[in-house]
């Protein structure tokens, strides 16, 4: 009672892209290293693992930050492992949004999509988007709740006071399927939303110079 089976465990990988050096020292790029990534998923695919997440940051010390984008890729070039964010910054992202993106994701890979959505344990995000930290809780709690309306594929009503009220809308033409969810803690800051279900890398830049800079080290 309360054992696990063998059989019954499941065994993935996690990851931010984080920024590395490579053997000789020398930084590697932030577009090597999502090429990397995608490389990581196709071993773990080999492999027989089950899942594979990428996580989602807005900083100079990790690549992705669009992990769906890279999600949809690994989609083509993968066949049986599960495919998730971990995670998908909700606060400071649309629900709507994020259901359409995942959406098709799952389409791309026959079902494989997952969402880990979180509240945010780093919040770069929040600025960048324009949001406001005092409203770091009720912006998750109001975003969780449109998405799991969004879940059930139906027309959805739902008003809040960090978004438009929607009545009676129907966004996506991609129907999901095996669309389970839970939500569960994790590091007391996030929550997680599972099964079924950007960094447009973005930096403020002031000057030319301070554009040349930035392009010439991602480039």
């Amino acid at each position: 009672r309360g054992v696990i089976s063998v059989s019954e465990l499941r065994f993935g990988l996690d990851t931010f892209g984080d920024t590395q050096n490579d053997d000789a020292g020398n930084p590697i790029s932030a577009a090597q290293t999502i090429r990397n990534v995608i490389a990581q998923g196709v071993l773990a695919d080999s492999l027989g693992l089950n899942n594979f997440n990428i996580g989602e940051h807005h900083r100079d010390d990790f690549a992705v930050s669009s992990p769906d984008t890279v999600l949809a890729g690994l989609a083509t070039v993968t066949k049986t492992i599960g495919l998730g964010s971990g995670v998908t910054v909700l606060s400071s992202d649309d629900p709507i949004r994020v259901y359409q993106r995942f959406a098709t994701i799952d389409a791309l890979s026959s079902g494989r999509a997952e969402i880990t959505a979180g509240r945010g344990s780093f919040i770069e995000s929040f600025p960048l988007f324009g949001y406001e930290l005092s409203d770091y809780g009720v912006l998750f709690e109001e975003k969780l709740s449109l998405l799991a309306e969004a879940l059930k594929e139906r027309p959805v009503t739902w008003s809040g006071t960090t978004r438009g009220c929607t009545r009676g809308t129907y966004w996506c033409a991609i129907s999901i399927g095996d669309h389970r969810w839970r939500s569960c803690a994790i590091c007391s800051l996030c929550w997680a939303v599972s099964r079924c279900i950007e960094r447009v890398w973005a930096r403020r830049t002031s000057s030319v110079d301070s554009f040349s800079r930035t392009y010439q080290r991602y480039r």
